[in-house]
């Protein structure tokens, strides 16, 4: 009798294959946990198909066991855990521990038997092998409990080498059958896909999710930071249930386990509520697509807003984008009706540095600008995209000075008098005592500005204001944060406030004026997104009921032009045709290969192995970018390849090729990345 077979995808493996085993239990399902033989050792997996082709020439091993007959993961999910491993090019064992129910636990317990060469060699040997059973295998806690106080390990691994012993070390699972079963009758599609933007939420749409609510819907609201998602769940009062890490343990498994139940509710998150099973989801809102928070820092990384668009793809259901403006690739599939509402008059009012200064920091028009605000009683909140006080630039070779660990510029702190690395932990350097490392010299202008510069001299220009300062370094903490901001609020008279962090623009006064002084902090990046990110901090910040100021180096930069006049049309129609004309997201897929090592020499022979391997596999329209030298951090180097793909399927069958694993046989750490950007050619139908 030929017993079933099914392909298992092993839980955190990195090699981008399933494994297939052989089950006397004919009704499995897909989405079942299982530990099965894995080499040597036993591992925890999840069966992903139950009818699986034949392998010839191998003997296929048993499953070892079934740990429940019923499902973790409904074949929803395991659909959206294969378009998550295709989109980031991670392995299914990869994206697998994202999906786990918070309760759930898994331990692993050594069990002992006697092996082929039962006979001891010392007294200890022989209490150890007199106290295992003659058939089977005994814990390691019991066989402490009955044998020599001291037995370790390793002294087991030396009777297990010797074959006097057997080994073999199984897991046990917690709270599993709270998990299991996610009411896979229940998850079904919505009525129809269909993609809205607006600025902000109004009554209409807090009282549309309230409707779905009482008809027993569910909502999903994604927000990127905390302080958002505290506002929403005030605005939404008692309907609204909050899942975020940020969370105590118990309530995100209470959280979860209404989710799972199908019980109605607006549920709101900021990453790793999208892997939550829901039953009855009916409509989702992204509130700032596109922000950084959404991306996770640890491996595997993901972008939750990425993942949710692609969950109300799968699912059928309205989404609904909140932002003072939508993302380039969100942009081309909204209708004319839509775009008509991006032509905004935003009264920002621009300022050349070019022009004659009253200061190092202001422009003469922008002085006198300030001087009629603050006689009114006005208050201001200025931006400043940098912490500290300047960087160093040397008087007599003009070496601007730089970490010696990871060479980004040094920062001089006037409140410590300490120069530091805001990248790496180099050791802080006293001021007094710093010299170009190029000349030797002692004579070191200070260039540029930070938030502390710009307090100083915003007090040396206007003694008789009173100023607030709002960063990291002064309120490392959001409870300090939020003191600074109500400090700031609540003064009496004229007042500032200097910022480096886009606090959350419903805490600012709607009444008080924004300036940002140096408008290349937040567009100067060698990244081809780096004006779309600074229009969407820009129309954050600007939304104010009273005047905004912008000093910049560039006034005639299409993003400029477009901030002044109100036309943001007019930047998106510049920003598509360059990113189209030069082949960049979303008009082409970047893949980002990094690796890392300590021989510089080693890097770059590896990284052309890599080069040469893509050429054999290279398609027309692809371009191959590299190796660049990217960045070092004390004896750690690193070294980048950058792809650009027209075509999804050719990264695809890059990935079935085995690209991967092939990466791993090199003697270099590395990391692949896709850009979150998806062109409109990689929307296939995901069913499930």
């Amino acid at each position: 009798m030929r017993l079933p077979r099914v392909q298992v995808a092993i839980l955190g493996s990195r090699m981008d294959r399933f494994y297939t085993y052989i089950t006397p239990d004919e009704a499995i399902h897909s989405g079942t946990l299982v530990e099965v033989p894995f080499g040597k050792q036993f591992q925890l997996g999840v069966v992903v198909k139950t009818q699986a082709p034949p392998v010839r020439g191998k003997s296929l091993k048993p499953l070892y066991r079934i740990f429940s007959h019923h499902p973790l993961f409904h074949p929803f999910t395991l659909s959206l855990m294969e378009w998550m491993s295709q989109r980031f090019f991670f392995t299914l064992g990869e994206v697998l521990p994202l999906f786990l129910p918070p309760g759930i636990h898994f331990q692993k317990t050594m069990y002992i038997g006697k092996g082929k060469n039962t006979f001891p060699a010392s007294e200890n040997e022989l209490r150890i092998l007199n106290a295992l059973p003659s058939e089977g295998f005994l814990s390691f806690q019991h066989l402490k409990r009955v044998c020599p106080p001291r037995l370790s390990i390793r002294f087991l691994r030396q009777m297990a080498k010797s074959q006097k012993i057997a080994i073999e070390t199984h897991f046990s699972v917690r709270n599993l059958q709270a998990s299991v079963g996610i009411h896979l009758q229940e998850i079904q599609e919505g009525g129809g896909y269909a993609l809205f933007w607006k600025p902000e939420p109004d009554e209409g749409d807090f009282s549309r999710a309230e409707t779905i609510v009482r008809g027993g819907g569910q909502v999903l609201i994604l927000a990127p930071e905390k302080r958002l998602l505290a506002f929403l769940r005030y605005r939404i009062s008692e309907e609204a249930f909050v899942y975020h890490t940020g969370v105590a343990p118990q309530e995100r498994e209470q959280v979860w386990q209404r989710i799972r139940e199908g019980k109605p509710g607006i549920y709101l998150g900021s990453r790793s509520i999208v892997f939550a099973p829901f039953p009855r989801l009916q409509e989702i809102w992204i509130y700032r697509e596109k922000d950084d928070r959404y991306e996770h820092q640890r491996y595997p990384r993901y972008h939750a807003d990425e993942v949710a668009k692609q969950i109300a793809k799968m699912r059928k259901v309205p989404l609904w984008l909140f932002a003072p403006a939508p993302s380039v690739s969100t942009f081309l599939q909204l209708s004319d009706g839509e775009k008509s509402r991006l032509n905004q008059r935003l009264s920002v009012k621009i300022f050349s540095l070019r022009e004659k200064r009253s200061s190092y920091l202001l422009t003469v028009p922008l002085h006198e600008e300030l001087k009629r605000l603050w006689s009114q009683g006005e208050k201001g909140i200025f931006l400043v995209g940098r912490r500290g006080y300047s960087s160093l630039l040397c008087k007599s070779c003009g070496y601007l000075l730089s970490c010696p660990r990871c060479g980004s510029s040094l920062v001089l702190s006037r409140e410590r008098q300490k120069i530091l690395c805001r990248r790496c932990s180099l050791e802080e350097i006293e001021r007094a005592s710093a010299k170009c490392p190029e000349c030797g010299s002692s004579q070191l202008n200070e260039k540029g500005a930070g938030r502390e510069r710009v307090v100083r001299e915003l007090r040396r220009l206007f003694p008789d204001i009173s100023i607030y300062s709002l960063d990291s370094d002064v309120a490392p903490t959001e409870e300090q944060q939020e003191r600074i901001l109500a400090e700031f609020i609540g003064a009496e008279g004229p007042s500032a406030l200097v910022a480096t962090l886009l606090v959350l623009v419903e805490d600012l006064p709607r009444d008080a004026f924004r300036v940002v002084l140096f408008g290349e902090h937040f567009w100067g990046f060698p990244e081809y997104s780096s004006s779309e990110k600074a229009l969407f901090a820009f129309l954050y910040f600007f939304r104010t009921e009273s005047s905004a100021y912008l000093q910049t180096y560039s006034p005639t930069l299409y993003l400029v032009r477009a901030l002044e006049a109100g036309n943001l049309l007019s930047f998106y129609d510049r920003e598509i045709s360059l990113r189209s004309r030069l082949l960049f997201p979303p008009f082409v897929h970047l893949l980002k290969i990094s690796l890392w090592g300590e021989e510089m020499r080693r890097l770059k022979q590896e990284s052309r192995k890599i080069v040469h391997w893509l050429e054999h596999r290279k398609e027309d329209g692809i371009q191959i970018l590299g190796p660049l030298d990217w960045q070092s951090v004390g004896r750690s180097h690193q070294v980048q390849i950058l792809v650009k793909a027209p075509r999804w399927e050719w990264l695809h069958r890059l990935k079935m090729e085995g690209f991967r694993n092939y990466l791993r046989t090199l003697p270099v750490r590395s990391e692949v990345q896709v850009d979150s950007d998806s062109p409109p050619e990689m929307e296939r139908e995901w069913r499930f």
